[in-house]
């Protein structure tokens, strides 16, 4: 968790999300043919704070979070926003 200081956290080439390894699962699933009958879900708990801490990193931010859908046939779905100052939209 990058908590402390972001710069020691994001190391090049290291990333808390492995987006190499979920596309792998999707291109397989998709070679198999199960692609468009599989929902696949990759989320987190919290989004990060919009504001850098006292510590130089960013805390929780229960009001914002993320989610990647694939597969499950063609859908596009956009729920919500938040502002770069961690205000909400509409």
């Amino acid at each position: 968790m990058c908590h402390g200081s972001l710069a020691l956290c994001l190391v090049p080439g290291e990333a808390g999300f492995s987006g190499h390894v979920f596309f792998t699962l999707l291109d397989d699933l998709d070679d198999r043919g199960l692609l468009d009958t599989t929902l696949v879900v990759a989320m987190g708990e919290f989004g990060r704070t919009p504001k850098i801490n006292k510590f130089a990193g960013r805390d929780y931010y229960p009001a914002a979070g993320n989610v990647l859908l694939a597969g499950a046939g063609p859908m596009a779905l956009g729920l919500g926003n938040i502002f770069v100052d961690g205000g909400f939209g509409t």
